[in-house]
Order: structure tokens, then C-alpha cells, then sequence
């Protein structure tokens, strides 16, 4: 007597391995089919960590520019003989730079721990700098060509940075697949 199969026993889309022995056990002949490259934005929360680490980068690339703003301006400052401005330059560009490489550690303190391997691979930091110092001239041309206030062009540039970062974790893969190349070479040795 033939038994037949109930929708309730259909096993997941299975592909045959080449060369696969009938005899062989079921977890050997048969495996899932999976995509060959992971996606970063799959998840909801690898994006929002992406996201906080491009706020990261974005706080220690403000800080580096800001500690080299604080060096340059009250030289500029010196030459035109104002001394109490270029002092008061000087230690207000390196308290905003404290403030930007504390903002960045704290970005990265809470984003790093739900990094997965992505956070190791070039692209992810590519994207992240790049996005970054676009922040930097965001955050540059609010304060000093619009009427917004300081605060207000801040909020919006951490916004940006955050949504560009979280957005642009779809365009990030974990690992790519392997290549025509070695797909070939793995066959010939089964």
C-alpha cells in the first residue's frame, strides 16, 4: 500500500547536490537553499547599529576636524594682532572637540555591540567615513550659512547622518559568494 504525502509533511525547497548517493543519509543529500550574499540591512537592528556607527565615525571625524580648525583659526587670529580672541578660539574649538570625540566613543560604545562580521569588512567603513565627512559639511554649512540656530542644525545634521547611515545599510553585504571560478573548482573535486 502506497502512502501519500499531507501538505503538513512537505519538507523545505531541498536541492540535490552533485554526484549525490541515493544511499546516503537525508542531512548529506540533501541542504537548504540559501542566497550566496547576505545583506547587513536584512535586519532591523544590524541597521540601526550600522546607523549609530556611522554616528560614530561622524563624532571622531568632527573631532580631528575641529582640533585642526582649533590650531589653524587663532594662528589666522594671532596675524591680525587679536590676542584675547585667538585664546578664546583656541579653547572653544578644543572644548567642541572633546564634545564631538565623546560623542563619537559614546555612538560607538553602543553601536559596536551589535555588529556582526560586516562591521570588519572595507565597504562598511567606506561608506561610514564618506557618510561621515559628508556630515561634517552638513553640519558646516547649517551653523554658518543658514539662519538656524547652533543646536537646531546640530539635531538635523545627527539626523541625517543616522538616517543616510541606516539607510545605506542595504547596500552593504556580509560576505560575498564565491566566484564563477571557484564554484567550478569546488565541483570538479566532488
Amino acid at each position: 500500500m502506497k502512502e501519500t504525502q499531507t501538505d503538513s509533511d512537505e519538507q523545505p525547497e531541498t536541492v540535490e547536490p552533485d554526484g549525490a548517493d541515493d544511499n546516503a543519509p537525508h542531512w548529506i543529500r540533501k541542504r537548504r537553499r540559501r542566497p550566496l550574499v547576505r545583506r547587513v540591512g536584512g535586519h532591523m537592528e544590524t541597521r540601526f547599529s550600522y546607523g549609530v556607527l556611522t554616528l560614530s565615525t561622524f563624532g571622531f571625524e568632527a573631532a580631528a576636524l575641529l582640533i585642526v580648525i582649533a590650531v589653524v583659526g587663532p594662528l589666522v587670529l594671532l596675524a591680525q594682532g587679536r590676542f584675547l580672541h585667538a585664546a578664546v578660539f583656541f579653547v572653544v574649538a578644543l572644548v567642541c572637540a572633546a564634545v564631538a570625540g565623546a560623542f563619537g566613543f559614546a555612538a560607538g560604545f553602543i553601536g559596536v555591540p551589535f555588529a556582526g562580521d560586516w562591521f570588519l569588512e572595507w565597504p562598511s567603513h567606506v561608506i561610514a567615513w564618506t557618510t561621515g565627512l559628508a556630515g561634517c559639511a552638513l553640519l558646516a554649512a547649517l551653523v554658518l550659512l543658514t539662519p538656524l540656530p547652533a543646536y537646531l542644525g546640530a539635531v538635523l545634521t545627527v539626523a541625517a547622518v543616522f538616517g543616510a547611515g541606516y539607510t545605506l545599510a542595504y547596500a552593504l553585504r556580509v560576505t560575498s559568494g564565491p566566484s564563477t571560478q571557484e564554484r567550478t573548482h569546488q565541483k570538479k573535486r566532488q
